[in-house]
């Protein structure tokens, strides 16, 4: 077995895949280390990729050649586009996975890279050298010693991970697999100071058990939405998705053992995710709340399990049945599994750079949920970026500097490093103020050339985004060529026609062959019919720059702002920002919403009207 490396990845969940393939394709000899090889990309959760925000993180990336999107293409059983009825900054792509066929896919995939090298094991720490304050290898729990120049930690929950089902407790950072013990009391010896964070996850169901009849089918889109600019080989079985909701006697069983909940006892102390809350905590935070939406998604094609998003729980297993079979379709509903949560300790990403390198020693980089994130998506755009930079570190080159402008990935990475976080992050659309400029369909152009300059593409995916480029201006063209009559008078070219709310690019298929992809299609759409509005954003961008350095009333009511969400709200009354260049590094603080801010609390120059915003 080798044992002398350039970069060592420890932790082979969604960050890893992406940040040793990126210092794979780069040319660095890599080991990545991994409890199971056979596990590699684990979906531990929910069985679905993208989603709201998220979709575009996968999209930038499959731009920068990631695995995670076309892992999810090959995998889907069902595909669908969200918020098509809003703008396309907002719309979003979401697939539910095969779960076990989408982790073989990465566990294939990964061990196939050049350059390279499957460990399995426990990593029990990492070694330094005192006087250079830089990484020098890492030590596994069965002794052996790796040696490398540089580490990336992307540890999932893992990290002294426990996971609590009533009052049952037991060491792990997923079902079945123990916890990294010993990795954080490396990062404390190095100055790291450690919080925990908490996760959970439901049940899962035994599908003969459910009683599918009476419920909301939910199906798939037809048209199957990629999010790779790679192929798929095959189109596996399309499956639907069921809709019931919870109800009042499931509330009552909840109240009554509120008692048991460890994350109401005290037993849990870490902060768990905002925007994913266990059901116990829906029950409690909103008891006005008559129901709440329960979607009963299968986890592949050769498994009985069902996954019910929207039940994650923490509660004893025989309460979670109680409950469960109060709820319409699951009166006889039988637990494959009961459901659980974890808490893990996680690093304050304030205590990074850039780069993700810590700043309490030179060569080790960090990505995913130790990061006080949540999401596959958001650890494999983290994975990514922690990848590319240890690469470049290697090579004694620069971090790449996170430009807002470009990608959520770089926002995500801003966010995280600039302003930090005390709970799991989850990307939104909302976190970015270049939202209109930052879609799905322009996620290769915005990364292609920070992909192309640093190496990350294949010569396949070169010519692909040569040929889309090539597309979309012979589409431009003949769009601004040819003409249509309105009336007598009236005679507009097909771009101009094509701006109209009321028109469609379908309802120009009489007037073109069909030459293009869906692709080049959405982008044409995009380009006639936004151009106002991103002309709009670009003249907001504009204002916020000329106004970041006045001072602002941070003891101002924020409270009746109107487009502020609660996130926004507490944030700022957290912080209580005294610039407007501060308000800007809260996350999730939308350009509308900051310039309110700045009329109402603004203290700019004298000689310059606040009413000229």
């Amino acid at each position: 077995m080798e044992t002398r490396f350039d970069a060592i990845v420890i932790g082979g969940g969604h960050a890893g895949v992406e940040a040793s393939r990126a210092l794979a394709v780069r040319g660095f000899k890599t080991a990545l280390i991994s409890f199971d090889s056979q596990k590699i990309g684990a979906m531990s959760c929910n069985p679905a990729i993208g989603g709201v925000g998220k979709s575009h993180l996968v999209y930038e990336v499959d731009a920068l050649g990631g695995l995670m999107g076309v892992a999810a293409d090959h995998a889907a059983i069902q595909s669908r586009r969200l918020n098509l009825r809003k703008g396309p900054a907002v719309r979003s792509t979401r697939v539910q996975c095969d779960k076990a066929h989408y982790t073989q896919l990465m566990s294939k995939w990964v061990s196939t890279l050049e350059h390279l090298y499957i460990y399995e094991g426990e990593a029990a720490g990492f070694t330094w050298d005192e006087s250079s304050r830089k990484v020098t290898g890492v030590r596994m729990k069965d002794g052996a010693l790796l040696e490398c120049r540089s580490v990336v930690i992307t540890s999932g929950t893992f990290m002294r991970g426990l996971m609590f089902c009533g009052d049952e407790r037991s060491v792990g950072g997923r079902v079945g697999e123990s916890a990294a013990q010993f990795l954080s009391d490396s990062l404390e010896k190095i100055g790291h100071k450690l919080s925990r964070l908490k996760t959970g996850t439901p049940a899962r169901l035994r599908a003969s058990s459910i009683r599918f009849e009476g419920l909301a089918r939910q199906w798939g889109d037809p048209e199957k939405r990629q999010f790779s600019w790679r192929p798929a080989e095959y189109r596996l079985p399309q499956l639907s998705c069921f809709i019931t909701h919870t109800n009042e006697r499931t509330h009552d069983v909840i109240r009554a053992n509120f008692g048991s909940s460890p994350l109401f006892s005290g037993d849990i102390v870490g902060v768990g995710p905002r925007y994913c809350p266990s059901v116990e905590d829906k029950v409690r935070r909103f008891p006005d709340r008559e129901r709440h939406q329960i979607f009963l998604e299968p986890e592949g094609l050769n498994t009985e399990s069902i996954y019910p998003n929207g039940m994650s729980t923490s509660l004893p297993a025989e309460v979670q049945l109680e409950f469960l079979r109060t709820i319409n379709g699951l009166e006889s509903v039988e637990l494959l599994r009961p459901g659980y949560a974890v808490e893990y300790d996680t690093v304050d990403p304030t205590d990074l750079t850039i780069g993700f390198m810590s700043k309490h020693l030179e060569g080790l980089f960090l990505a995913g949920q130790v990061n006080r994130t949540s999401g596959y998506e958001e650890a494999a755009a983290q994975g990514l970026w922690a990848g590319i930079n240890a690469s470049l570190w290697l090579e004694n080159r620069d971090f790449v500097v996170p430009d807002r402008s470009r990608s959520y990935l770089e926002t995500l990475v801003d966010d995280l490093t600039s302003v930090g976080t005390d709970e799991p992050y989850r990307m939104f659309t909302s976190r970015s103020e270049y939202r209109l400029m930052l879609r799905e369909d322009n996620a290769h152009e915005r990364l292609y050339s920070l992909g192309d300059s640093l190496g990350l593409l294949s010569d396949e995916q070169k010519r692909w985004n040569d040929s889309l480029q090539q597309g979309l201006a012979s589409a431009m063209e003949a769009l601004g060529s040819q003409r249509i009559r309105l009336d007598r008078d009236r005679v507009i070219s097909l771009f101009e026609y094509l701006k109209r709310p009321e028109v469609a690019w379908e309802d120009l298929s009489l007037e073109l062959d069909n030459r293009w992809d869906d692709r080049v299609l959405e982008k044409v759409e995009v380009k006639a019919k936004y151009d106002g509005y991103l002309h709009k954003q670009e003249q907001e961008i504009e204002q916020l720059r000329r106004v970041r350095s006045w001072a602002l009333d941070p003891s101002v009511n924020v409270r009746g702002v109107p487009g502020l969400t609660t996130e926004a709200i507490e944030k700022f009354e957290a912080c209580r920002p005294k610039n407007v260049f501060e308000l800007g590094r809260i996350s999730g603080m939308t350009p509308a919403a900051l310039l309110a801010i700045v009329r109402l609390a603004g203290r700019g120059p004298e000689d310059v009207s606040r009413e000229t915003l």
